[in-house]
């Protein structure tokens, strides 16, 4: 039996087809791994209706002109100084620091988008790849701790395999696979590292030089990964909530259907909406995602 959909929303359908559901808006596998962070802030930021105004310098609704300073005369009355708007928008201002401080990865992008209409339009796969590279370089410094330990010797040392004398399994340090126990020596700059950069180093360490099939080596890069991927994935979600009713999905849209498979699409939703708040913890409370309306009437 075939059930016909109304008129109704058939019209609905194409209209929103239209606005929304492009697959770069609801699929992001094809993110490479180091400019994940980078796009889930992106992405994310294209939610919010106040950041996109920060972009327009005319928009009076979220950062409104600046007070008129009054007109100042002198005891004769006349014209000591003309009536005037400061040329500076303090809460512009305010916003502008609050991305550098607690958004960079949007505010480094929007450095670099040229374009005389809402940058935040595009998807960060539809920006350039020279553009994306230079943001994911920016922001390296800020998310790496500076190495503190120079390891004697150092297992992944550039010594007698780089020259072509080992092959990939020399190993400079002994190690006794029976026992899983490795000896080496290590020296530690205390005066000129923290307590916190040595310990990251000293896990830099470990993550490079832990000998395969020994033991259980620590997944923590792919949990991430696997983390900002499922944070994306409830933004997709949420646009296609925004879009079709998600029990209507596999009719509406069915390439995010099978995509997402049995999926909660409420609760996947709702996730988006709290990542949203934890991103851009600044904005005022009662800002939600532009998409953040279902199709299904759900506002909330």
């Amino acid at each position: 039996m075939v059930t016909r959909q109304p008129m109704k929303w058939k019209k609905k359908l194409k209209a929103d087809e239209m606005l929304l559901v492009a697959k770069l808006d609801w699929n992001f596998d094809n993110v490479p791994d180091d400019e994940l962070l980078a796009c889930c802030y992106w992405e994310y930021a294209r939610e919010s209706a106040r950041i996109r105004a920060f972009c327009s310098p005319t928009d009076s609704d979220f950062f409104p002109a600046p007070e008129m300073y009054l007109e100042i005369r002198r005891p004769d009355g006349s014209a000591f100084m003309k009536a005037r708007r400061s040329l500076i928008n303090p809460a512009r201002m305010r916003f502008a620091e609050n991305l550098r401080t607690y958004a960079l990865p949007v505010r480094l992008t929007l450095q670099r988008v040229r374009t005389t209409s809402d940058p935040l339009e595009k998807a960060w796969l539809k920006l350039s790849p020279s553009l994306r590279l230079e943001v994911v370089q920016e922001l390296q410094p800020y998310f790496a701790e500076k190495p503190a330990l120079t390891y004697l010797p150092f297992n992944r040392c550039s010594d007698m395999r780089d020259i072509g004398l080992a092959g990939e399994n020399y190993r400079c340090a002994k190690l006794n696979m029976e026992t899983g126990i490795e000896w080496f020596r290590a020296e530690i700059d205390w005066g000129d590292f923290t307590d916190k950069q040595i310990v990251a180093a000293f896990r830099t360490w470990v993550s490079e030089n832990r000998p395969q099939g020994l033991g259980r080596g620590n997944e923590k890069g792919k949990r991430k990964r696997k983390g900002l991927l499922s944070q994306l994935a409830w933004l997709g979600m949420m646009r296609l909530m925004n879009a079709y009713p998600y029990t209507s999905m596999a009719t509406c849209c069915s390439e995010a259907a099978i995509f997402y498979g049995k999926t909660n699409w409420p609760r996947a939703r709702k996730k988006a909406g709290r990542i949203f708040r934890e991103l851009f913890f600044f904005l005022p409370k009662s800002d939600k995602p532009i998409h953040w309306g279902t199709a299904g009437g759900r506002g909330r």
